[in-house]
C-alpha cells in the first residue's frame, strides 16, 4: 500500500480491488496466503496517508456462492477452468454466471473489497 501510495500525486486517486474473507484452495494455489478485512485496508490507508472515499464489500451472494461451489472440488476446477476451448453449454453457463454477478451488492458477507482511496 505504501509503493501504491507514493505512485500517488498529491489529490491522485486509487481504485483497489481484492478478496476478502476465507482463502479458497484455489487461490492458494494462486499464492494467496490471506485476506485483509475492510478495516485492515481502512488501517493501511491511513498509515500510507491516504484517505477512503469509499469502500464497499461486493460479491454477496452470488459471487460467494460460486467460489464456494468452484472450490468443492478445487482440483478438478484448476484442473478444468481457464484452459482450452469452451463448448457451447460451458459458453452459456459462463454467461450465465457473468450476468448473475450483477446481483451482488455490498454486504458483510461480501467476498471482494472495491476501495476508491485519495491521497
Amino acid at each position: 500500500m505504501g509503493n501504491m501510495a507514493a505512485m500517488l500525486n498529491p489529490g491522485g486517486h486509487l481504485i483497489l480491488t481484492c478478496p476478502t474473507g476465507f482463502v479458497y484452495p484455489t487461490e492458494r494455489h494462486f499464492g494467496h496466503t490471506r485476506h485483509p478485512t475492510t478495516a485492515e485496508v481502512r488501517q493501511l490507508a491511513d498509515l500510507t496517508g491516504l484517505r477512503v472515499v469509499r469502500m464497499i464489500n461486493w460479491g454477496f451472494p452470488t459471487f460467494r456462492a460460486q467460489k464456494f461451489a468452484t472450490n468443492v472440488r478445487s482440483d478438478w476446477s484448476l484442473k478444468n477452468f481457464a484452459g482450452g476451448a469452451y463448448s457451447t453449454p460451458a459458453k452459456a453457463a459462463a454467461y450465465l454466471l457473468y450476468l448473475a454477478n450483477f446481483f451482488n451488492f455490498n454486504s458483510p458477507l461480501g467476498c471482494q473489497i472495491v476501495a476508491v482511496l485519495r491521497k
